[in-house]
C-alpha cells in the first residue's frame, strides 16, 4: 500500500504491585520485596483505599483491579509503636465529620490530621482518623476543630484503641 508505515504493536505487560516506604519525608524506599502471597500478583489497578481493615491500628490496602477481584493488602508486619484510631460524629457538621481537623500532642509529638476519605481515582478509604504515636502510650490531647468551627477538647487518651468523639459532646460512651 503506498504510504503505509509499518505497523508497531507494543507488548504491554502488567507491572507487580509496588509498595513504597516513606523514609522520613525525605525520599521513597522500594519495599515491594516484602510482599508475599496474592500480594504478589500482577493487576491492572485502578483505585486504592486506605484503612485498618481488621481494627489493629495497623493499616491495610484496598487496591481495585480493573480486571478481576479488588487485592486486599492485609498489613501484618510487628507493631512497632502505638496508635490511637478516631471516628467522628458530627452533629452541626456532616455526620461523618469530613473535613475536621484532629490535632493531637502525645510526648514528643504534634500531629494534625484532617478527616477525609479521598485520595485514589474512584475510590474512597477510612473515614476514621488513624494516628500513629510512636512510643507514646497516652495522648495527652486531642482537640477536633469541626467544619462547624466548634472544638472539642479531651485529655490524657490511652493508645492502642478506637475512639469516638461526637460534635459538641466528646467521647462517646
Amino acid at each position: 500500500m503506498h504510504g503505509s508505515h509499518p505497523a508497531f504493536f507494543p507488548i504491554l505487560t502488567t507491572p507487580p504491585t509496588g509498595l513504597y516506604y516513606n523514609a522520613g519525608g525525605t525520599k521513597f524506599l522500594d519495599v515491594s520485596g516484602g510482599l508475599v502471597g496474592k500480594a504478589r500478583r500482577r493487576i491492572v489497578g485502578r483505585g486504592l483505599a486506605i484503612g485498618d481493615y481488621d481494627n489493629d491500628g495497623r493499616m491495610d490496602v484496598l487496591i481495585v483491579d480493573s480486571e478481576g477481584k479488588p487485592l486486599l493488602l492485609h498489613n501484618e508486619t510487628p507493631q512497632v509503636g502505638h496508635w490511637l484510631i478516631v471516628r467522628l460524629v458530627g452533629t452541626k457538621s456532616n455526620r461523618d465529620g469530613l473535613g475536621a481537623l484532629v490535632k493531637v500532642t502525645a510526648g514528643d509529638l504534634n500531629l494534625v490530621r484532617l478527616c477525609q476519605t479521598d485520595g485514589s481515582y474512584m475510590s474512597a478509604s477510612d473515614k476514621r482518623v488513624h494516628i500513629g504515636l510512636g512510643p507514646a502510650k497516652v495522648v495527652q490531647s486531642l482537640a477536633v476543630q469541626w467544619p462547624s468551627g466548634h472544638v472539642d477538647k479531651l485529655t490524657n487518651i490511652p493508645s492502642d484503641q478506637i475512639v469516638t468523639v461526637v460534635e459538641g459532646k466528646g467521647f462517646a460512651r
